[in-house]
Formats: C-alpha cells, structure tokens, sequence
C-alpha cells in the first residue's frame, strides 16, 4: 500500500462498522449501483485497450471488483483506511493507495479506464475542475474518464432527503 494518510475522514465513514453496515443495506435495497454496472460495462466494450484500470474512491468495491476483472491492472485511490486495508488483503494484486484524490502521485501512470463514481461530493466545488484535469492527465490517448454524481431524482436522492432532510447534501 502507497500514499499519505487523508487529512479528514468523511463523517460517515468514521465509524467503520456502521459504515459498512449502512453501505451493505443501501446497496442490497437500491438497484442504482446494478444500473450504474451495466452503463459502466457498455463504456467498457467501447474501450480498444483494457490494460489499466484506475478507481478514484473505490469505497466497498461494488462497482471496483466487477470492473476490474476486464483489465489486466487495477489501481486504487482510497482515502478511508479501513476500506483500502480491505483492498489490500482481498486483492493483493491491486495496487492500493491510501489517499485522496488531491494528495496522490501516480507518477506518469495511464489509465484505459478512470472511474470517479460519487467522489466529487467530498471535494470543494471550486476544485472539481482541477480534480478533473488531474484525472485527464492520467488517461490514455484513447481512454475514457466516467464521472458519477447523484441525480437530483431516483432513489439515491430519495434516500438523502428523508435521510438528510435537515442536512444539505453535496
């Protein structure tokens, strides 16, 4: 495992065991992540080249571990210890970093494949633009970036609004 240690753990996820528990629920009663799955795989079968994955957040790896099985190499940024240790021991092969986005150095590495799925949320809106860029400069000249944010609608949204109702969330 490479990288720094984040600078903050978001609030949900400092508490690791009901953070997966929350995770487990929300995933086995939403089928946004199936959908999302199937949108990803339909990029994927587009790609000429399958060689390097990178996953930007992988968080519990529902949608890293499926994807990642169509490239020859996986890599992984991970703020939240506890999930990239979890990487780390299930899928020795994958290269982790325990970082976030802002603070990792993946060097010259290109990537075939860049997912950044519900990520931006946790970055300060004055800096999606150069989150984005960095991303760009990692990919491959015939590589693709997919970039999931929350609809305002569907059952993702409908969750955080009864959820969060109090709470704006970003």
């Amino acid at each position: 495992m490479t990288g720094s240690m984040p600078a903050a753990t978001p609030l949900e996820m400092e508490e690791d065991a009901g953070y997966q528990r929350q995770l487990q629920i929300f995933t086995q009663c939403s089928t946004e992540k199936g959908i999302e799955l199937l949108n990803i795989g339909e990029v994927i079968a587009r790609l000429p080249d399958r060689h390097q994955f990178l996953d930007i957040g992988a968080g519990g790896g529902h949608l890293t571990i499926p994807v990642a099985q169509q490239f020859e190499k996986t890599t992984i940024v991970e703020p939240n210890t506890k999930q990239a240790d979890r990487f780390c021991r299930q899928f020795p092969a994958f290269c982790v970093h325990t970082a976030s986005w802002t603070d990792v150095n993946l060097n010259d590495e290109c990537f075939d494949l860049i997912l950044c799925s519900h990520v931006l949320y946790y970055i300060p809106e004055w800096a999606w633009l150069s989150t984005i860029k960095k991303m760009y400069r990692h990919l491959s000249p015939e590589g693709c970036i997919i970039i999931v944010v929350q609809a305002p609608l569907g059952e993702v949204a409908q969750f955080f609004n009864r959820t969060y109702a109090d709470q704006p969330f970003r």
